[in-house]
């Protein structure tokens, strides 16, 4: 992918407004409106000459002195242009801006945002207004005729709460609220006249949000703060239930975090056509940055657009001529364009050439040498939590605690070192046919573990670890082999050594745990899986008749282990091609088994408690991931989880 970066000078347009921290508004990626010092808004047409985009200054609408205005929204379907300040100022965009309405406020409108349904013969709209005491709506609508009717029907939302930005979704189902203490929300738009508010919320450890973007399909949203940070939001709903939820999507753009200075405007955020590209503004001391980062592939570039004197005041997503750009406009008057879109067969090329290194219920991770540097690719999906735990209210539903972590979803490109780079091929070359070459040559078998804190390339006598808070890699060498290893919450590396010792190597601070376990079996047939959510992992000791032990390692101050006899027929040696997933939720061991018999798959799940040795058998009626098992029963899996505290 390349940007590159063009600088335009449109004579006689005013500065952008002081105060305001985002002075652009588009609307479907082609009209665009500035609005600038003096009261002024700025109307500007892109057009192409050589080639080369250009723009003209289509109309200027001037508001009456002694009124400050503060905000700009363009109506979904691009008809209807609103202006705020202490009074709504309504422009019919389809009959050359007339002025339609103009309605005084009791308070100075901080954001605006125009929602929009079709409704019979009307236009309905939906107006909201951020102010000191929360956010009203108004309904208004518009005939066929262009007459405006504005409603007495008025929603009131965080009454007493001051809102400092709000943004309608484009198809206009949610709007996205930021207080000014932080707080970010949704609301499902339908439901806000209901006595039961559907609402999503949580809280951004940031000075104030600066920028609320929603995606083309609605279904993430895009947050930047005063600092440089951002966050992105994708949206989860729940078959057979109206709730909803948002969980973060990690894009690793390697914004730095500015320290906050006062005299910086926010980071600003956007999205391309179809959600191709996120754009990201971060201002510094010696100057604007603009990445791009393509979802598709996880690329992402950066340019410099102006000096550390000025800086940007806003930007949007542009459509010319087919071809995409990100539109800046800065405190000096300068409208820059970024042009977003040329060579996109480098961009989605080396997808063709990523190779699965690793893939489960949690995540994968993929390595691609096919571009300038070899590149680990890690994407993690997220945790499954039992409903109504602890954990799922305090960690997974994301709806409370802005560091809801243990529900992300991550993505996150590695530029990888040499010797870890040959460790990938390695790892690929293992799995085609020269499978028995590679081994006559001394290559060691490495295996790969992810949780979401690292990524871990394990041999038996060596791990290459990644850890995703530092950023760096390292590097350790076992005393004795490794035959068995699990990735646990709380940075533990665990596994079993060949004289059937359990260890608990911790990532971060280098302490090591060890526990001389009896295992009667194999080690070849010993299951070992940790949990996500917890310092926790379980190792199951089966012989082919699924009889045996659990062995529960719980990791504080101190390694606690608890041992427990059982019998598991399902796990026993089977004969009807059966393939079997383990997985731990919570204190929960989940079996997920693939049975063919007469050219038929059919899928079984067994919920073992370690601590009571009991199972539990579930056969859903169609195939099922992990995650939609854990959604599906639910309720289950949570009396199953209690039996234990009710024990």
């Amino acid at each position: 992918m390349e940007i590159e970066n063009v600088s335009l000078k449109i004579e006689g347009l005013p500065p952008p407004a002081p105060t305001l921290i985002n002075a652009l508004s588009c609307c479907n990626k082609e009209n665009l409106a500035i609005l600038c010092d003096f009261n002024h808004v700025i109307l500007l047409n892109a057009q192409t000459k050589k080639d080369l985009p250009v723009f003209h200054i289509s109309k200027t609408l001037t508001i009456p002195r002694g009124e400050s205005l503060e905000c700009t929204s363009w109506s979904p379907d691009g008809q209807l242009l609103v202006v705020a300040g202490r009074k709504l100022h309504l422009f019919n965009a389809v009959d050359n801006f007339q002025e339609i309405g103009v309605f005084s406020l009791h308070y100075a409108c901080k954001d605006i945002s125009v929602g929009w349904k079709k409704d019979a013969d009307f236009d309905k709209y939906m107006i909201a207004l951020a102010g000191p005491n929360g956010v009203e709506i108004y309904s208004c609508t518009m005939d066929t005729d262009r007459c405006f009717v504005m409603s007495d029907d008025i929603v009131a939302l965080h009454v007493d709460l001051p809102i400092a930005l709000l943004k309608y979704s484009s198809n206009s189902q949610y709007l996205g609220v930021a207080a000014m203490d932080g707080h970010f929300g949704i609301w499902k738009v339908k439901d806000q006249m209901e006595e039961h508010k559907d609402f999503w919320f949580l809280h951004l450890r940031t000075l104030r949000i600066t920028s609320i973007e929603f995606s083309d399909d609605a279904r993430k949203v895009a947050v930047s703060c005063w600092d440089g940070s951002f966050h992105v939001f994708q949206l989860i709903e729940i078959e057979g239930n109206d709730k909803f939820q948002w969980k973060t999507v990690k894009y690793n753009v390697n914004c730095p975090v500015e320290k906050v200075t006062g005299t910086l405007p926010g980071t600003l955020v956007c999205w391309s056509h179809q959600d191709r590209f996120f754009s990201l503004s971060n201002p510094t001391v010696k100057g604007t940055v603009v990445y791009v980062y393509c979802v598709e592939s996880a690329n992402v570039k950066q340019i410099t657009v102006c000096a550390g004197s000025d800086y940007i005041k806003g930007i949007t997503v542009i459509k010319i001529n087919g071809k995409e750009y990100l539109v800046y406009f800065t405190k000096n008057r300068k409208l820059g364009l970024v042009s977003i879109t040329p060579n996109l067969k480098m961009v989605q090329s080396p997808q063709e050439h990523w190779e699965t290194l690793m893939e489960n219920t949690m995540g994968k991770v993929l390595y691609n040498n096919s571009i300038t540097s070899p590149v680990l690719s890690v994407e993690y999906n997220g945790l499954h939590c039992v409903k109504g735990s602890k954990t799922d209210n305090a960690k997974c539903t994301g709806s409370h605690d802005g560091n809801a972590s243990s529900k992300d979803i991550m993505k996150l490109n590695i530029v990888l070192p040499k010797k870890l780079a040959d460790i990938c091929q390695r790892i690929t070359h293992r799995k085609t046919e020269i499978d028995s070459h590679t081994a006559k040559i001394g290559w060691p078998n490495y295996e790969v573990l992810l949780s979401s804190n690292a990524v871990v390339f394990l041999s038996a006598l060596a791990a290459h670890v990644y850890l995703f808070a530092s950023k760096k890699w390292k590097s350790i060498v076992f005393k004795t082999k490794a035959v068995k290893a699990t990735l646990c919450s709380g940075d533990w590396l665990v596994y079993v050594t060949p004289g059937r010792i359990i260890c608990a190597y911790n990532l971060t601070n280098g302490s090591m745990k060890k526990y001389q376990q009896p295992i009667n079996n194999s080690l070849d047939d010993v299951i070992l899986v940790a949990s996500a959510t917890h310092c926790l992992c379980v190792l199951l000791d089966l012989n082919g008749h699924g009889n045996g032990h659990t062995v529960q390692i719980e990791f504080s101050e101190d390694m606690k282990v608890k041992r427990e006899s059982v019998c598991l027929p399902f796990h026993a040696k089977n004969t009807d091609h059966s393939k079997t997933e383990v997985m731990l939720v919570e204190s929960l061991v989940v079996f997920h088994q693939c049975k063919t018999q007469s050219h038929t798959v059919s899928h079984h799940y067994h919920v073992l408690i370690p601590d009571l040795g009991l199972h539990k058998h579930f056969q859903p009626g169609e195939p099922m991931d992990f995650t939609k098992f854990c959604q599906t029963y639910s309720e289950e899996l949570y009396h199953l989880h209690n039996l234990v505290k009710n024990d």
